[in-house]
Order: structure tokens, then sequence, then C-alpha cells
């Protein structure tokens, strides 16, 4: 593709099992997935419900053969929707629109192991760095960064500490924090 052409990104559609469905219904795993889709290049498409918890009652695969109406259930009203996901996803719209270096910028991984994955996304000067555990256990990377201003995590948990020359990012499992 182009260089120009910037290519949709979305964690469950119509034709597809839902997220939450395939994660068990792990609302954290949900938040972390999200963090990373608005954080990455591409328009993040959303498809509906998933902001608001809804899964499904069956795998769409059955006997053999794709039953796509498991996959689209009604959408969740009033108190049955999750509002703590509807908050995280609003939260998350509002950065990705405040935020050039998440539609426009460059991206440069900066760390990496089995269980963080680190990248910075640049544009004019201003940086936004993601940080995500994708782990079942607990991470404190400590990285030599410049970002010291959270912006979301999806744990109350997640935590900058000055380390000496570095910051060290305390991670509870399938966590993630933007930072500024």
């Amino acid at each position: 593709f182009p260089t120009s052409f910037s290519r949709p990104s979305f964690l469950d559609n119509h034709d597809m099992n839902r997220f939450l469905w395939v994660a068990h219904n792990d609302i954290q795993k949900l938040k972390l997935a999200a963090l990373c889709q608005f954080t990455l290049s591409g328009a993040p498409v959303v498809y509906y419900g998933t902001e608001v918890g809804l899964s499904q009652p069956k795998d769409v695969m059955q006997n053999g053969k794709a039953i796509h109406e498991a996959a689209r259930m009604p959408m969740l009203w009033g108190d049955d929707q999750n509002k703590d996901v509807f908050d995280f996803y609003c939260k998350l719209i509002n950065i990705r629109k405040n935020e050039s270096a998440l539609t426009r910028g460059t991206r440069e991984t900066i760390f990496v192991t089995d269980e963080v994955i680190a990248y910075r996304r640049v544009h004019n000067g201003i940086s936004i760095l993601c940080v995500m555990n994708v782990s079942d256990k607990t991470s404190e990377p400590e990285m030599d960064i410049t970002e010291t201003t959270p912006l979301l995590a999806t744990s109350s948990d997640c935590r900058i500490q000055d380390s000496g020359e570095k910051k060290r990012i305390l991670l509870p499992p399938f966590s993630g924090i933007i930072i500024k």
C-alpha cells in the first residue's frame, strides 16, 4: 500500500466472534486491546456494543458452519451496559482525537520482552508512549523515557516511578498505560 493509505483496525466485527467472547469476558483484556488499537496507526473501528461490554452466548462456528447471528446480539442499553468500559472508550476516543501523535505520528518500538511491549508515537515534537503488559504476571520494566504524564491506564494500579536515571513502570497483569 502507498504510505498515504491508512488501514482501519478492529477488534471484532459482524462476521467473527466478539472480542469479549474470545477473551472469556475478561474486561481487562478488552481494555488492553482497545488501548493498543487506539494508539497504533489506522482508524480504529468499534463494532457496536464492544464499547459497552457486549459479548455473545456461543461461538460463531457451530457444527462446522458459521452462524454469524451469535456475534450480532442486540445492543445493550441502560443498566445492562458496562459503564466502566464505556467511560474507558470515551477517554480513549478523546485522547486519540486530541493527540496528533496518535493519528499522524511515526512509531518507534522502544522496549520488548516476553511480557512487555512499549512504543512511542511522535508528531511535531509531541511524544506519546504506550506501555503494555501482555502477560498474566505483574511487570515492572525500567525504561529511559522522557514522557512523565499519564493520560490513561487500563487499571488504577498502573504507576510510573522514578528509578534513578530511568523510570519504572508498574503494570498489573494484562494492563497498559498511555504516557505523554
